[in-house]
């Protein structure tokens, strides 16, 4: 719990609303109308600072090594995106059976860098818009920092799973601590589960 609090997280109120609109609505005025533009605002300007700071290398025509080994992964049959990742690149296959599909519609390289541009936007309006265990200094920050890095050009411009990795890496832990403070109704069912199952093992 300690830990939790460190986190800045804290139990959800179940009398918000599923989506917490009212909630982010009010951290910023009491004018709902007003608070709606000041969010897509705020929105709109990370947006902006992510397309002009992360989007350098994105039109180059010239692929490296790593990125046209990835296409040519990708250009590959489907089944093949299985395996194939694992053996060549040591990488799961999510991204090069989603790029694959991509494929279809255009292999220009500024379109694939694009693809991982995307994943790394993407994360930015989850963590303002959907975690709102943090309040909203805390997101701003982490969305900054991110935008501030030294990789997120790298990541945001390269024909490679990272972008990805860190979009499915924030919400995955997002969702894993969001079950450590607000359990599932699932977990009711599981005291009873271990005592039918002690009441059947031979040691009793």
């Amino acid at each position: 719990m300690a830990l939790l609090e460190i986190a800045a997280f804290r139990p959800m109120d179940s009398s918000l609303p599923p989506t917490h609109w009212s909630r982010r609505l009010g951290e910023l005025c009491s004018n709902r109308r007003a608070a709606y533009y000041l969010w897509l605002a705020i929105a709109v300007a990370i947006s902006l600072l992510h397309l002009f700071t992360n989007t350098l290398g994105i039109r180059h025509s010239d692929m490296s090594l790593d990125d046209a080994g990835t296409w040519g992964i990708a250009n590959r049959s489907l089944a093949t995106q299985l395996t194939l990742p694992t053996e060549f690149h040591s990488q799961p296959p999510l991204y090069y059976v989603l790029l694959h599909v991509l494929l279809y519609f255009s292999s220009a390289p500024w379109f694939l860098r694009g693809i991982s541009w995307t994943f790394c936007w993407i994360l930015m309006l989850f963590v303002l818009f959907g975690w709102h265990e943090l309040d909203l200094i805390s997101r701003v920050a982490f969305c900054l920092f991110f935008l501030g890095a030294g990789m997120t050009p790298y990541f945001a411009s390269c024909v490679r799973p990272y972008g990805l990795a860190c979009l499915l890496t924030v919400a995955a832990s997002v969702a894993f601590l969001r079950l450590g403070v607000a359990p599932s109704s699932t977990d009711s069912a599981r005291p009873q589960c271990c005592t039918r199952w002690r009441s059947r093992s031979p040691s009793s």
